[in-house]
C-alpha cells in the first residue's frame, strides 16, 4: 500500500513538472528550444524530396 501511494506520488509529480527546455538561441528577444529546432530542421528535410540533408550548416541557417 505504501509503494503504491509513493508511486502515485511519483507519477503526479513528474505529470505536472514541464520538461526542462533546452534554450539554444535568442531570435528577437524569444528563447529558441532545441526541440524547436528540431522540429524546424525535421519540416525542412522531409519537404525538399531527398535534396536536404540535416547538418550543422542546416541547423545554423
Amino acid at each position: 500500500m505504501k509503494n503504491a501511494r509513493i508511486a502515485a506520488l511519483l507519477l503526479a509529480a513528474s505529470i505536472s513538472v514541464p520538461a526542462m527546455a533546452e534554450s539554444i538561441a535568442m531570435v528577437n528577444g524569444k528563447a529558441i528550444d532545441k526541440t524547436d529546432l528540431d522540429n524546424a530542421v525535421a519540416l525542412v528535410v522531409q519537404n525538399s524530396n531527398g535534396n536536404v540533408q540535416d547538418s550543422p550548416a542546416l541547423r545554423q541557417q
